[in-house]
């Protein structure tokens, strides 16, 4: 029953030692965000304005006729390799 009571012990003071750990690793993160919250913002800011032109980009014309196989046709792969995709039952 000692034991018990001992490992119990052991157990509650490693984890108030974790607890007090991670309490002071969590203010410093605190700082170090407060910090560099106006660089952080400004390369946030960058990543989306380029992510909208990116996604707002239709320069990329959409063919919804031609099918996945036809266009495949046309790229080196298949060129090279147009009997084996034949063979293997690619039907364009």
């Amino acid at each position: 029953m000692i034991f018990l009571i001992v490992h119990i012990g052991a157990i509650a003071v490693s984890f108030l030692f974790v607890v007090m750990i991670f309490h002071i690793q969590i203010v410093k993160i605190h700082e170090e965000v407060l910090r560099y919250f106006l660089v952080n913002g400004v390369i946030g800011l960058i990543f989306c304005w380029e992510m909208f032109f990116i996604l707002n980009n239709e320069t990329i014309p959409l063919l919804p006729t031609q099918r996945n196989t036809t266009s495949l046709r046309y790229t080196i792969y298949v060129v090279k390799y147009e009997a084996l995709i034949a063979l293997a039952g690619i039907n364009y």
